[in-house]
């Protein structure tokens, strides 16, 4: 079976035969024409291929010779390495010394041009002031003249003027001391002081108030991180140990008031210092500002333009957060239990303490 040709096919095919047909490529004038062009080409890559190996042979000889060249150089070299490290030696110490006195000749030149231009500098600055100090001289003497003249033209009038206010300030005293004995003050100033005196009292029974408040809270939170401590290292000793109890303490009350205490103390100190800081920095912020503000008005006075207006900028004051976190007071247990052979110290100058304030406070009683 043979299988039939779609029109394309068909086309396609009458070309082939048509192309076949034509016998003009096999006459032998086009034989000897492509026969010339190819002994052409050949002889063309023939004389390129003969050029390229030409010159790789070139190079390859340039590239041994550099190197043979460099092997020679090298070894040379090596052959004089000390005559050439004398000369190279030689030759840094010459540069260095000529460099060194060529500085030091700038350095002098420099230094006596300068001196020079110091010198007639401050001579004008010398007879600028001289003549200066010599005109404020005489602009003081005839101040101090004139000054003269008009006290001895008012001298009657000032001297009559001080006898009337002499006797108007005699008056006025004398009057206000008699008014003063006449009045009933002892009732008004008894009745200030017992004012001030409650107003006192009231301030002192709210600071104890607080500081009660304060210390409560505080023994509360030792109790609690306290028993977090010992729950904790029982548990890393024993897992399945549990506690019976929470907010107990094994620390004496003396030795939390005590610790307690020097944590509050420290807290103050340090809020303190802060603070210290915090005035040191805003006056040497102030000064500066200060002569920053002189300044720009000198500059502007000078130039003749409206002075800038520059702003104090100043740092933000420390926050008063004197209060003792859960993480200072685990730091005040560990600090008690560390020093436990302290206690006894501690105790008996609590105890010491107390006994003296009870005898001051019976002697003020018996008097």
């Amino acid at each position: 079976m043979h299988k039939r040709l779609t029109p394309e096919e068909k086309t396609a095919q009458k070309l082939r035969l048509q192309s076949n047909k034509d016998l003009s490529k096999a006459t032998p004038e086009a034989r000897l024409q492509r026969l010339s062009e190819l002994n052409q080409k050949q002889s063309f890559q023939r004389e390129v291929a003969r050029l390229y190996k030409l010159n790789l042979q070139a190079s390859v000889v340039q590239r041994r010779k550099t190197a043979l060249e460099d092997k020679q150089r090298r070894f040379e070299m090596r052959m004089n390495k000390e005559e050439l490290g004398k000369v190279q030696r030689r030759w840094v110490a010459a540069l260095t010394c000529a460099g060194v006195l060529s500085l030091l000749h700038v350095k002098f030149v420099s230094r006596k041009a300068l001196h020079l231009r110091s010198q007639a500098h401050l001579k004008f600055v010398m007879l600028i002031c001289m003549s200066l100090g010599v005109i404020l001289r005489k602009r003081l003497a005839i101040r101090k003249r004139q000054a003269l003249a008009v006290l001895k033209r008012i001298s009657p009038f000032v001297a009559r003027w001080l006898v009337r206010h002499k006797q108007k300030m005699r008056e006025s005293i004398t009057n206000f001391v008699e008014r003063t004995m006449m009045q009933d003050v002892i009732y008004q100033l008894m009745r200030r002081w017992v004012r001030n005196l409650l107003l006192v009292q009231r301030a002192v029974r709210h600071f104890l108030g607080g500081r009660k408040l304060l210390y409560a809270m505080l023994k509360q939170t030792w109790n609690l991180t306290e028993a977090d401590i010992h729950k904790n290292l029982l548990k890393s000793r024993n897992p399945h140990t549990e506690l019976a109890y929470e907010g107990l303490s094994s620390i004496p009350e003396v030795i939390k008031n005590f610790y307690l205490r020097t944590g509050l103390q420290r807290k103050f100190i340090a809020y303190y210092k802060e603070v210290v800081k915090y005035n040191d920095e805003c006056a040497w912020i102030r000064r500066k500002t200060e002569e920053t503000r002189l300044e720009t008005a000198a500059k502007a006075v000078m130039l003749g333009v409206t002075p800038e207006d520059v702003s104090l900028k100043l740092p933000s004051p420390p926050v008063c957060a004197v209060f003792l976190t859960r993480n200072d007071i685990k730091a005040l247990i560990l600090d008690a239990e560390s020093n436990r052979l302290n206690w006894d110290k501690i105790m008996q100058k609590n105890r010491n303490t107390r006994s003296s304030r009870s005898t001051a406070l019976s002697s003020k009683t018996s008097l």
